[in-house]
């Protein structure tokens, strides 16, 4: 039977503290796979709605949706021409 020595000791803690420390990498790197794979499958699912929502879209209602949009917006544009415009003298003139 052989006696373990202190060199033989200390050599076997030092191997356990280096296998603890790569467990404890592989162990982070596994956990950003995880995240990683999670932030996809969600993205995917994302991805696979909106392509749901564009194949389901009704042009008809999205054009007129459209234009109602750009009239309010050419409306509110010549107002703001017109406001711009004005100042304090027009009103008391």
């Amino acid at each position: 039977m052989t006696l373990l020595t202190a060199d033989t000791l200390t050599d076997i803690d030092s191997a356990m503290n280096k296998i603890l420390t790569l467990r404890a990498d592989v162990g982070s790197r596994l956990r950003a796979v995880d995240d990683q794979r999670a932030t996809n499958e969600s993205f995917g699912l994302v991805l696979a709605k909106e392509q749901a929502d564009l194949m389901d879209l009704d042009y008809t209602e999205a054009i007129s949706r459209f234009n109602q949009q750009l009239l309010a917006l050419q409306a509110s544009e010549q107002v703001f021409a017109k406001v711009q415009g004005l100042s304090l003298f027009d009103y008391l003139g």
